[in-house]
């Protein structure tokens, strides 16, 4: 097996210094008609520029007008902002319609000052929920929204909404879905690590005493359709301690192979941070985690960093990754960071890899671990190839992925950036 990667600059860096990020996804399970977003931004883990989206009815040979879209995706509430991202894009063949994460945020006093209390303190002023959106072909709104529950607590009312029985209860980050062969849906929940231990009849001053409410552990829903709504069932919880990943887990994803088994694969950490009280030992190695049920989901294994089917650790950054199953094979890949030892918490960011995953087991098969992108001689150590986009080009059967090469021309204008397109053929 062979993959080959083509690299184009899909949109020069802009002169203004913001970043323009670009994402695509077909408005349909079939055909050729696809949709481009574009985000434009200036600030860390916030779209302050606007969000576009145009539509193109021959897979991106010609294309519509932009339009805007922000509005749906945040919301001012006296002195708080809330914003708002996903959409159901993920096509449900057994039950014929489309499935999402919808992730809200709740900025206390405003996305600014919260980010800042939260860099500097860990004080507890973001608050994530996650949403199960359903949305039948044709139709651009869903027609089902289902806050993904997995204790009590109160729905979110405009009204009062500093309301800690919303705010404080069902916290849970924006993760992808994965549709398996029965048609139930399966998603990861970043719960608070407390909240996980307390779940698990563990004692989280003994696991995670540093940061536990603001640092993450997982659930795996299982949402079984019934007809009218999805039936939520969640699993045993999965934690690890803070002296092996000093923010827990994060950006988690999940697949199931054709074995069975339900994969789990999350980024961890190993940064030394004071205003976290981290008590990651210095040297600790920094991988991404994996854990695997055999039972459907109920419970899963002890969280060991990843691996080749060579016995090689996967030492990767703290940073995305995505799952992808090739619809003409049926193969899997993965594509995310592969650093080598040395990583310190969030970086580096390159290179970008691809590499296909054993379908009975759930490692990497070393063979095919391929270079999507790396550093230049002439770019920053900073240089970040890490946040992308992908889908699969229905015409050609290329892998596609876009990214905005955040950091080339160094951290004093981190923002201005190329965006890349890279398409990778397997033969």
């Amino acid at each position: 097996m062979a993959i080959n990667v083509t690299r184009r600059i899909l949109v020069p860096a802009r002169e203004d210094g913001l970043c323009e990020t670009h994402s695509f996804h077909y408005a349909s399970h079939d055909g050729l008609t696809l949709i481009n977003r574009r985000s434009i931004t200036g600030e860390s883990d916030f779209s302050s520029g606007g969000i576009e989206e145009r539509l193109s009815p021959d897979n991106g040979r010609t294309w519509g007008a932009w339009k805007s879209v922000y509005s749906k995706y945040l919301d001012t509430v006296g002195e708080d902002e809330i914003e708002y991202i996903g959409r159901a894009d993920t096509w449900n063949p057994v039950h014929r319609h489309y499935v999402g994460c919808y992730f809200s945020r709740f900025f206390w006093g405003g996305h600014k000052a919260a980010y800042e209390k939260l860099w500097s303190s860990s004080e507890k002023v973001l608050f994530d929920h996650q949403y199960l959106i359903t949305r039948r072909e044709g139709e651009e709104e869903p027609f089902l929204q289902q806050l993904v529950k997995y204790e009590d607590g109160a729905e979110f009312d405009r009204n009062n909404p500093r309301n800690m029985d919303f705010l404080d209860r069902n916290r849970g980050f924006l993760n992808a879905p994965w549709v398996a062969s029965n048609g139930d849906v399966l998603m990861p929940v970043g719960l608070p690590m407390s909240t996980a231990c307390q779940m698990a009849g563990l004692d989280v001053s003994r696991v995670f005493p540093s940061c536990p409410d603001t640092m993450r552990g997982v659930l795996i829903l299982r949402a079984v359709w019934n007809g009218e709504r999805y039936d939520m069932h969640f699993s045993e919880p999965i934690v690890i301690s803070d002296l092996k990943s000093s923010r827990g887990f994060d950006e988690p994803i999940v697949t199931e192979l054709s074995s069975g088994r339900i994969l789990l694969v999350a980024r961890g950490s190993n940064v030394r941070f004071p205003a976290w009280n981290t008590r990651i030992e210095p040297g600790t190695p920094g991988f991404k985690w994996h854990a695997w049920s055999d039972d459907g989901g109920r419970t899963f294994t002890e969280a060991m960093p990843w691996h080749f089917d060579t016995g090689e650790v996967v030492y990767s950054s703290a940073t995305i990754s995505q799952f992808i199953r090739d619809f003409r094979t049926g193969r899997l890949y993965w594509v995310g960071n592969v650093t080598g030892p040395k990583v310190d918490g969030n970086f580096p960011r390159w290179p970008l890899h691809i590499a296909q995953v054993d379908d009975e087991r759930g490692c990497l098969l070393r063979d095919t671990l391929t270079v999507i992108d790396t550093r230049r001689d002439d770019e920053p150590d900073k240089l970040q190839l890490s946040n992308f986009g992908l889908y699969q080009d229905r015409e050609t059967g290329d892998f596609r992925v876009t990214l905005s090469k955040l950091g080339q021309f160094g951290q004093e204008q981190v923002f201005k950036s190329d965006c890349m397109e890279y398409l990778i053929s397997i033969d």
